[in-house]
């Protein structure tokens, strides 16, 4: 017992050693392989980062940025407001590089790369500065961890292996052979040192020969693995670099052959444009389209990669005739997805069959990836050029000034009419902030105020006058721009002008004959007695006249309105008094065809006006409400205040005004062309009344209506304050309005 006692301990001493320097070896070489795999991806996901920022940095703004696996991208303006991006973070939010980044690189071209925490819980940002925007590209630190710890993996696995039949050789080894381990872990610790283009020494004893070449064989792996993932980044640099989708398929394909025993690669495209399916191929593979129509109709079936692994089952599956030659022994084909669609095929033909998965499946994966990302880019950038391009020929056919800004108050397109009525350069104009291009306070306000208090504003150029049209726009990533469109009204206000001239003088000439035609007519009674038919005669000579002298008073009222010289003074008017002042005015009518005019005001608002012009305005709508809306229930008077105006609205649930209508509808003497109009009473003054009050105290009259559902008159006023000492009812003169 004591003997054999002796005769073992060597061994069980010879043993342990082995086992704690296998264990010392194999977490070395397992930190180091995943230490590098980290390393390389890392410095790969910052390259990557800053070639996509790069290529992003010269596409159109605001154009909705295509996803790209594991990277969120974003734009941010002014200086940290998301106003774009393909997920994560949403749009209208605020971003800011943490304070503890630490910069990784720094180039002039293409921006600077941070890292945010530790290796597997941190994260990775790539920055790129610009005079009105910053680029951001950001990936978790996990995910370049995760592709890290993918590609060593399987090294890993297969060094536990080795390390393993290594302890069944010492076991059942002696001294001498232990010398031999001894190297050979000496010779494996300088792979965790990053030294893998040696090769391993042979030992003189056959049973340790296999170890050493076990160990040789997961080197010269190792090696294989990391020039594949350096030939992939060379090649995720070149197709990241172009928008050419067949130079950057041919790239792939012509990769994909050189790292798999392949004899060819092809990729199989949708036609955006409809019709044949385009056909790309490398150098090897020219004689297997005969397979294309068969796979990419079996791919779009299954919708999942699939393994052809000899000819009978490339027949069986692909439904070939018997007689039909068969140019490949097995395939390997892949859907190209991207933003949850089918864009095409890509396929492997092989020489031999595959009994199962090919080596480098990982590999050959990422460059499937690689494709379907540039394809879905090309097509995102020709499906934006041509909607682009679309938008623009109708645009220029339109004879309406058209301006469309972004939310940021950039250009984003003018039409032809809009740069020869403004005088701006069509092109030039792109992507520049209207700020700097536009000179004219009016029509700076219309392309970058409100909405809601610049829509429907008359802006002048020259001796033009035109009508402004905002509205918002919505672009596909939910940001907001807006349109604007203006319609020239010049040859309107010169009628108008002439109009006004004419009735002017018509008004002041008929005047004095109303005045004794209504005085005389009243006077025939004092003649003596008058036939009934008679008193009806002279009845409707003095209601006649009556008419004609209060039409005539509109419009010389309308007139003092809007003349420059006649005496405007301004005082504070609690709005809810005289809404309902009003109310009580015309409610009693109101009710009796079926009406009721119901006050929504806030008690606290003032508003600086001239009260008799207002309350004039205000009656107006009210009155127009009822007579085109009878029977139709409540008539809401309405008054609301924001920091710059105060807002009067009436609205009704009558018939309601076309669109055609509502253009002109303010004009002197308009009146809608359609029937129930045209039988009510009116001299078409009232809404000109309105629209005059209005912009002399420098607020405006707008409307909105909707056909069958009723309408709504609205009228603003800016809050002013008063210059004059308390006390004194200062004119319009003496009023400054705030800005």
């Amino acid at each position: 017992m004591t003997s054999a006692n002796h005769t073992e301990a060597p061994k069980l001493t010879l043993l342990r050693r082995y086992l704690r320097a296998a264990i010392s070896a194999f977490l070395l070489i397992a930190v180091a392989i995943l230490a590098i795999s980290i390393w390389q991806a890392r410095r790969r996901a910052l390259f990557e980062m800053g070639q996509l920022t790069s290529i992003w940095a010269e596409a159109t703004t605001d154009e909705l940025l295509p996803p790209v696996a594991n990277y969120e991208l974003f734009v941010l303006q002014n200086p940290d407001f998301v106003i774009a991006r393909n997920s994560g973070y949403p749009v209208d939010s605020s971003w800011q590089l943490p304070t503890n980044a630490t910069i990784q690189a720094s180039q002039a071209a293409l921006g600077e790369s941070y890292s945010v925490g530790d290796w597997l819980r941190g994260e990775l940002f790539h920055v790129i500065e610009e005079e009105e925007r910053t680029l951001v590209v950001r990936l978790p630190a996990r995910a370049a961890v995760r592709d890290a710890v993918s590609s060593a993996l399987m090294p890993l696995i297969g060094l536990a292996m080795l390390f393993g039949v290594g302890g069944a050789v010492i076991e059942t080894g002696d001294r001498n052979r232990h010398k031999h381990v001894h190297r050979l872990i000496e010779e494996s610790t300088t792979v965790t040192q990053g030294i893998i283009d040696t090769s391993l020494t042979l030992s003189q004893r056959s049973d340790l020969n296999e170890l050493t070449l076990a160990f040789e064989q997961m080197r010269q792996a190792l090696t294989q693995r990391i020039d594949e993932s350096a030939e992939l980044q060379r090649i995720t640099q070149q197709v990241t670099n172009t928008l050419d989708i067949e130079n950057g398929l041919k790239i792939i394909l012509n990769g994909m052959e050189t790292a798999t025993d392949a004899l060819g690669a092809r990729a199989i495209i949708f036609n955006p444009d409809g019709g044949r399916p385009l056909q790309y191929s490398s150098m090897g593979a020219v004689r297997q389209g005969s397979l294309d129509r068969r796979l990419l109709l079996l791919i779009k079936n299954t919708g999942r990669e699939i393994i052809l692994r000899d000819p009978s089952q490339i027949r069986r599956r692909l439904e070939l005739p018997d007689d039909r030659d068969v140019p490949v022994q097995s395939i390997l084909a892949f859907p190209l997805y991207a933003q949850e669609q089918l864009h095409g095929i890509l396929w492997l033909g092989y020489a031999r069959p595959l009994a199962s998965e090919p080596t480098g499946i990982d590999i050959i994966r990422a460059y499937v990836s690689q494709a379907a990302t540039l394809v879905a880019n090309v097509k995102f950038r020709l499906r934006s050029e041509r909607q682009y391009r679309r938008l623009a020929a109708v645009l220029a056919s339109v004879l309406d000034a058209v301006a469309v800004t972004d939310q940021t108050d950039h250009f984003v397109l003018i039409n032809p009419a809009m740069a020869k009525a403004f005088d701006l350069d069509a092109e030039g104009v792109i992507g520049r902030k209207v700020h700097d291009i536009i000179t004219d306070p009016t029509l700076l306000r219309t392309l970058t105020e409100p909405i809601s208090e610049v829509n429907a504003r008359e802006v002048t150029s020259g001796d033009q006058v035109y009508h402004s049209s905002v509205s918002n726009v919505t672009a596909l990533d939910g940001s907001m721009g807006r349109v604007a469109v203006f319609h020239d009204i010049t040859h309107l206000k010169q009628l108008d002008e002439l109009k006004s001239k004419f009735v002017q003088n018509v008004t002041h000439d008929l005047r004095n004959p109303l005045t004794y035609i209504h005085s005389y007519a009243m006077l025939l009674p004092e003649i003596g007695a008058l036939t009934a038919k008679q008193q009806e005669y002279v009845d409707n000579i003095v209601s006649g006249a009556q008419r004609m002298h209060n039409t005539i008073g509109t419009v010389l009222e309308l007139i003092r309105i809007e003349s420059d010289t006649a005496s405007f003074y301004l005082e504070p008017i609690n709005a809810a008094q005289l809404l309902d002042t009003i109310s009580a005015e015309y409610n009693p009518a109101a009710q009796t065809q079926g009406n009721q005019i119901i006050v929504s005001a806030s008690p606290n608002i003032i508003v600086m006006a001239e009260r008799l012009s207002l309350q004039s305005a205000i009656s107006n709508l009210v009155a127009n409400a009822l007579k085109y809306a009878p029977h139709t229930g409540d008539i809401l008077l309405k008054v609301e205040e924001d920091a710059r105006q105060v807002i009067f609205s009436v609205r009704d649930d009558g018939e309601g005004i076309d669109k055609a209508d509502q253009l002109r509808i303010f004009e002197k003497y308009y009146r809608a062309a359609k029937p129930h109009t045209l039988k009510t009473e009116g001299s078409g003054l009232g809404l000109s009344i309105v629209r005059s009050v209005a912009q002399r105290h420098g607020g405006r009259a707008w409307l909105t209506s909707d056909v069958g559902r009723g309408s709504t008159f609205f009228l603003s006023i800016p809050k002013v304050v008063a210059d004059t000492p308390n006390g004194h009812a200062p004119t319009i003169s003496t009023i400054r309005i705030t800005e």
